[in-house]
Parts: structure tokens; C-alpha cells; sequence
């Protein structure tokens, strides 16, 4: 500020954002100055934003008000993207391994300014044998903040004794960090083990899988292990597993079939194995993701040539979102999966070979299709109550497949009897009553929460009572149309 003329009063300072003015942005001035005759005075303006500020140009008038005298001066303010950046931390940083085993650390991304974008983290100079897998990657962490992503350092059997150093990089955009991992091999006093599997295994409800346990000697061990298993958190309902010991050769690896089994009712998701491996002092244990899934549709499937086609999602969506979310649905899913599992692998492994055949089944399927569309239709006319809905549409399902599939066969096996209707209807009343009895026990069961095994039971002959009652009724008509007595 300059005295012209000899002036030499208090003036007053302002500030003002002329237009709009930026968010997160502070700006600071004296109040007041009092510059010497002919002279200047020197004030500093201080302009501070934060992480958050608003970006871009904005005019900010200064005033200086003495008595009746008033000035301005417009002073443009720029406010720039701060670039930020980030720190890369793994925690511990050393660690000591046996071969065969693993260890979990965690890697932390820390926000410098106001850095937050994804940091895509890498492993580098990682030795033969030892692996390093990132549970999340990339990681982004707020702006000032911190995000960690878990580091799965795994060892393999035949990793010698050493001490081993490798790069652990974060790298967003032009920027990148460096942090140094150090992996410890002891030496093992006489002899050890190691356990490898594959890291997951998936099991179809009603099903068996089976994984490759491998135990590997390492200095010459040769003594037995015995092998266990346990879930982490837990358990699986309807999940059980069988794994024998095992003794492996000195320096040699030997192996031991880990069977899963999961039966139709068990309960669909991903679950821990944690499979030990005890021989006198020595104990090694390593974990394996199991996947309960919802069996495969194998001859829709091998006829459609795809698990996306539409044919076959409508069947698992129809199953899994209508049928097994009752009582009575997941009771009937349960026997005729035991039935229908135990041939349709090698009918539909048989189709797949002989690649004509897709056409017949096609063809073969195309009403049955059609018939579930019905029942799924007729699932909807009771929305409030579920069970009610699946047996209605069972019925409606069961009834239009005894037409369709069953009718034909019937009225042939009948046509060759004497007296062909009159023993169509002499066969109908007894499976008339079955399902009215049936659907009298259904709803008991119902009421009643009685076990699933006898649900089963109970749906099973439901299903069969109105299977045989409609392909007979449709035979009978058929004789009739054939003017057989």
C-alpha cells in the first residue's frame, strides 16, 4: 500500500469474493495498516485450502477504506489439484517359514495429501517356490487415511534353507513404492512334513467330491501322519468328510483322498476346511475353501450344450428360487435327486458323445419344459403362502407329465389286455385315494413339522399317485377314442 501525497492515515482492510466463492478455501488479511508519508507498506495475503477445496480461478476483491477515501484491487486466486501420493508398509516385515506352510500378513496403503486412488499392489524378485497372493488388490485408500490388504506368503515343499528378500510394489499411475519383504527358511533339526492340497473344492448338494491330500517328507522323514480336518467358524449343515492317515517315504511325497460328501438338504455356500497333520511333536495343518453348490442339470445341460442357456437357467432358477425354498419342495428335491443322479452323469455323458442324440433329447425335453413353465405359473397363484403355491404347482406339473410322457405307453400296454378301459378304471381308484391320503399327510406334515425324511416320503408318493392317476385317465380317453371295449 503506497501514501501518495504525503497521506499517512489508518486504512481499513476487506475482503470479498466477487463471485462464487470456492469451498474449503480461507482467505486471511490484516484488518487494518497505517502507511509512513511518501512511503509503502507491505501486507501478506494468505490463501489456504484444504484437501477438499473447490479447483479453478476465483476473483477476490481487496478494499481499503480511510475516511471518505475507498480502494480496491482484484487479485485472481487459483486453486490447484493437489497431486497427494502414498506410503507402502507390510507388516511384519520379516518372517520365518517352514517349507510347506504359509503365513498372513497384512500390507498397508497409507494416504499422503490428498491422495485417493486405487494402488495396484505386485510381488517382485519372488524366488522359486515361495508365492505371494494379495487378498484385495488394488487398494484405495481415503484421502489422509489408511487401507490394508491381507499378503499370503505360501512355501513350497522343496524351498531350501535361506533367507530370501523380495519387492512388495504399490503403483497408481505414474507413482510408485517399494517396501522390502524378507522370507526366512530355518534349517530343520532331523526330520519334518509339509501338507499340499488344491487351495478349494467345490461339492454338489446330494453329491461326493474328493481333493488330493499330499504329505511330503522333507530330511528324511518316515514316520505316520495322521490327518484331520475341522471348519473354521462354522460348520456346514449336511457336510461331512472322511480323510485316512498316510506315511509317507523318506524324501518322497504320499498321498490321501480327502472325501467330501453333502447331502441334498445342505446348506449352499463357502465354508473353511482346516486340514492337520499330527506325527508325534510335529503338527502342520493347511486350509481349503469348500464350495456347497446346487447340483448341475447334467442331461439339460449336455442337450443344450451350455450351463447359460435359457433352458437350462429356467430349470436351476425355478429349483432353486421356487422348489427348495419350501418344506415340501426341498423334501421331494431330496429323493428325486438321489434318483435322478444316480444315471443322468452317464446319460448325459453319453449324449455329449454322441452328438446326434442332442436333437432327440431336445425334443424329448422340449415339453417338459413347457410343462415346468405351467407349474412355475401356477406357483404364482398362491403368493402369500409358498407351500400351498409348490404343491399346487407339483400337482399341475406331475398331472401334465403323466399326459404327455406316460399316457402313450399305457394305452399301449392297456390296448393289449381284454377289457382294456374297465382295468384303466379299476387301476384308477386305488391311486386316487393314495393322493388324496397323500395330500391329507402333506398338510400334517406341514403342521406338524415332521422330519424331512418322512416329507419326502410323503411328496414322493404324492408325486408318483398323480404321475400314474393322469397318464391312466388319459389312456382310458384314448381307448375310448379307439372304441376299445
Amino acid at each position: 500500500m503506497t501514501s501518495i501525497n504525503g497521506f499517512s492515515a489508518v486504512v481499513g482492510l476487506s475482503l470479498a469474493w466477487i463471485e462464487t466463492a470456492p469451498s474449503g478455501v480461507t482467505v486471511s488479511l490484516p484488518t487494518s495498516v497505517t502507511p509512513l508519508p511518501g512511503g509503502t507498506a507491505t501486507l501478506a495475503l494468505t490463501v489456504a485450502a484444504n484437501s477438499k477445496s473447490s479447483t479453478g480461478t476465483f476473483p477476490l476483491r481487496v478494499t481499503g477504506t480511510s475516511g471518505a477515501l475507498r480502494h480496491s484491487l482484484d487479485v485472481r486466486v487459483q486453486i490447484a489439484a493437489a497431486r497427494g501420493d502414498f506410503s507402502l508398509v507390510v507388516t511384519p516385515a520379516s518372517v520365518s517359514l517352514q517349507p510347506g506352510t504359509y503365513s498372513t500378513l497384512v500390507v498397508a496403503v497409507q494416504s499422503l495429501g490428498s491422495f485417493s486412488s486405487a494402488a495396484y499392489l505386485s510381488s517382485l524378485g519372488t524366488p522359486n517356490g515361495i508365492t505371494v497372493a494379495f487378498g484385495m488388490n488394488p487398494v484405495t485408500p481415503p484421502a489422509g487415511g489408511t487401507a490394508s490388504s491381507t499378503v499370503i506368503v505360501t512355501v513350497g515343499p522343496r524351498v531350501v534353507v535361506g533367507t530370501y528378500m523380495m519387492t512388495i510394489r504399490g503403483t497408481s499411475g505414474s507413482l510408485s513404492h517399494d517396501t522390502i519383504l524378507t522370507v526366512i527358511i530355518p534349517s530343520t533339526v532331523g526330520g519334518d512334513f509339509a501338507i499340499t492340497a488344491v487351495p478349494s473344492v467345490g461339492v454338489s448338494q446330494g453329491s461326493t467330491a474328493t481333493a488330493t491330500i499330499a504329505v511330503v517328507s522333507i530330511n528324511g522323514f518316515s514316520s505316520s501322519v495322521t490327518l484331520s480336518g475341522s471348519w473354521l467358524s462354522s460348520a456346514p449343515s449336511g457336510v461331512t468328510f472322511v480323510i485316512p492317515p498316510v506315511t509317507p517315504l523318506p524324501n518322497a511325497t504320499a498321498t490321501s483322498p480327502l472325501s467330501i460328501s453333502a447331502s441334498t438338504g445342505a446348506v449352499l455356500g463357502n465354508y473353511t476346511l482346516r486340514i492337520a497333520g499330527t506325527s508325534g511333536s510335529l503338527s502342520h495343518f493347511m486350509d481349503i475353501l469348500v464350495t456347497v453348490k446346487t447340483p448341475q442339470c447334467f442331461i439339460a445341460t449336455a442337450t443344450y450344450g451350455s450351463e447359460l442357456s435359457p433352458e437350462v437357467q429356467f430349470l436351476r432358477n425355478f429349483r432353486d428360487n421356487t422348489i427348495l425354498k419350501t418344506r415340501a419342495g426341498s423334501a421331494f428335491m431330496g429323493a428325486f435327486n438321489n434318483w435322478y443322479y444316480s444315471f443322468s452323469p452317464a446319460v448325459a455323458q453319453f449324449i455329449v458323445q454322441h452328438k446326434t442324440l442332442r436333437t432327440v433329447a431336445k425334443i424329448a425335453l422340449y415339453p417338459l419344459i413347457w410343462i415346468l413353465r405351467i407349474g412355475a405359473n401356477a406357483n404364482r397363484l398362491v403368493p402369500t403362502n409358498p407351500e400351498t403355491g409348490v404343491v399346487m404347482s407339483g400337482l399341475v406339473i406331475s398331472s401334465l407329465i403323466g399326459v404327455s410322457y406316460l399316457a402313450f405307453p399305457m394305452t399301449a400296454a392297456l390296448s393289449c389286455m381284454s377289457g382294456a378301459r374297465r382295468t384303466a378304471r379299476r387301476l384308477e381308484k386305488p391311486f386316487a385315494v393314495l393322493i388324496l391320503a397323500a395330500l391329507a399327510a402333506i398338510t400334517m406334515a406341514e403342521i406338524l413339522t415332521l422330519p424331512a425324511v418322512l416329507m419326502s416320503v410323503i411328496a414322493s408318493l404324492l408325486v408318483l399317485g398323480v404321475l400314474t392317476l393322469s397318464g391312466l385317465l388319459t389312456s382310458r380317453i384314448a381307448l375310448r377314442l379307439l372304441r376299445r371295449p
